[in-house]
């Protein structure tokens, strides 16, 4: 498995996910993601031997290999990488759509119509 060393100066992006923070760095042309739950890195590289494995054309989807993430510290965590696969474009995450539409959460979390719908299937 290969090991990626993350500069001392490197950018960590934390992502937020539904489970948490994942921190991520651009390391020269990969992107590099650390498991935080000991399993994301180990889904991302089994979906991506699934679409290997499927007609979908490789240019379609990005593939993930399993690494070990060393920090400058010397602090090892497994996790995951690709290739860039942005080119020219910027990552979008639902997370910052969100933050640029909406100042709270308020209007979703208090609706009463969803409410009822999570009430009725057992969500609460």
């Amino acid at each position: 498995m290969e090991t990626i060393h993350i500069p001392i100066d490197a950018e960590n992006i934390i992502s937020t996910s539904s489970k948490g923070d994942q921190s991520k760095w651009r390391i020269g042309n990969k992107w590099v993601k650390q498991n935080t739950r000991g399993y994301e890195g180990q889904a991302e590289v089994l979906a991506s031997l699934m679409l290997e494995c499927s007609t979908i054309d490789r240019s379609k989807y990005v593939v993930y290999q399993p690494c070990i993430i060393q920090l400058a510290d010397g602090e090892q965590f497994e996790g995951c990488y690709s290739l860039d696969f942005r080119g020219t474009k910027q990552e979008v995450t639902l997370e910052r759509l969100f933050e640029a539409n909406f100042s709270s959460t308020d209007p979703i979390t208090n609706n009463k119509t969803q409410r009822k719908i999570r009430a009725i299937n057992g969500a609460g």
